[in-house]
């Protein structure tokens, strides 16, 4: 996923292991294992798409879990990292949003504190439910109406809940405002640069007779 639109990493672990362990599970019911080696539905027939996963805690105790797919192995690690990141203090959280992506097979896309902060500066707003960005508060809050459904009000008041979001994760540290600032800056000059680019280019189409690419600069923004 782009980066300058979602999360800025993805690990595809949850959907590798699963497919690792399905091929291994399926060579061994190929080779006569054992039955308890292999999974089973709840009437005892063997599902060829639920891998087990065992691991031992520090204390020795073994957990046998079933997934019956790359997704719900995915949702597991998911699940754990939430967990771990709440136990950490504000100022020391990495990561600020983890979650599975639709359609890629147990794929995870994690959202790094910077990462918000920086899109932030940019004027840039994250989706709690699909965990993209979006341009303002008028970007997220269409976006909510539109993609997910939500009436106005539900709509403002989570803009409101992704505006304060950088607060809760990063917390207001002299360091982290000062990076802020730097990001704030940064997407200033970018955008005056953009703004300047447009505009020369515009000059020329129109010098030029060009009215195809008139309408795509003002198509484009």
């Amino acid at each position: 996923m782009n980066p300058a639109i979602g999360p800025d990493f993805t690990l595809h672990i949850g959907r590798a292991v699963y497919l690792r362990k399905r091929g291994e599970q399926q060579q061994q019911r190929g080779r006569g294992a054992p039955a308890s080696a292999k999974p089973l539905e709840k009437g005892g027939s063997v599902d060829p798409n639920t891998v087990i996963i065992s691991t031992t805690t520090e204390l020795g105790s073994e957990r046998v879990r079933r997934y019956g797919s790359g997704e719900a192995l995915a949702a597991a690690l998911v699940a754990a990292l939430s967990e771990h990141e709440a136990d950490a203090a504000p100022g020391h959280r990495v990561v600020a949003d983890a979650r599975v992506l639709a359609g890629q097979g147990g794929v995870v896309g994690l959202c790094s504190v910077p990462h918000l902060a920086r899109q932030s500066a940019r004027g840039l707003l994250h989706c709690g439910d699909c965990g993209g960005f979006f341009i303002g508060g008028r970007g997220l809050r269409e976006h909510q109406m539109k993609k997910h459904g939500r009436d106005f009000e539900e709509a403002m008041g989570l803009v409101d809940n992704s505006k304060a979001q950088i607060v809760a994760f990063a917390g207001r540290t002299a360091a982290g405002l000062a990076q802020t600032v730097a990001w704030a800056c940064e997407a200033a000059r970018e955008a005056a640069a953009k703004e300047a680019s447009s505009s020369d280019a515009g000059l020329e189409a129109a010098k030029a007779g060009d009215l195809a690419a008139l309408e795509a600069l003002v198509a484009g923004g």
